[in-house]
């Protein structure tokens, strides 16, 4: 249901990062993005094929997103189960680029994104950083 907690986020290479133990909640308005990380309520849930869009604060669990490399493993723990993710690219798109978030994909993805540069208080550009599915139980 729209605002519930379903699952929590690690990134094995990166201990230390805000975005390990993240809560994720289904939906992605600003009040759901001010607790933890938000699910964009048009895309998939793990384990159901296609794209998984989650968004975040690049000043909360998603500040390492510019930290991450191809290869790293993304953890995410459901209330159904675990699903880990192999990031497989990482790019910038303009904001106004929604087509990013909304195609969808024939194998299951993982898309994370959050805005760019963290370094600047006006952030121009969307990181974002696209994982494929190792592991997980699928359902329909």
């Amino acid at each position: 249901t729209w605002g519930d907690r379903w699952a929590t986020l690690a990134v094995d290479e990166l201990p230390d990062a805000s975005i390990n133990g993240a809560k994720v909640y289904v939906g992605d308005s600003n009040d759901i993005l001010k607790k933890g990380v938000g699910k964009y309520y048009g895309s998939r849930f793990c384990g159901e094929g296609g794209k998984i869009v989650l968004s975040a604060h690049v000043t909360q669990a998603f500040r390492c997103l510019e930290d991450m490399q191809v290869g790293y493993t993304v953890r995410v723990n459901t209330i159904y189960g675990e699903y880990v993710y192999r990031v497989e690219e990482i790019f910038l798109f303009e904001p106004t680029d929604d087509h990013i978030i909304r195609d969808s994909t024939e194998t299951e993805q993982l898309l994370l994104y959050t805005c760019y540069p963290r370094a600047v208080s006006y952030r121009r550009q969307r990181i974002g950083v696209r994982c494929s599915k190792v592991s997980g139980a699928d359902f329909r």
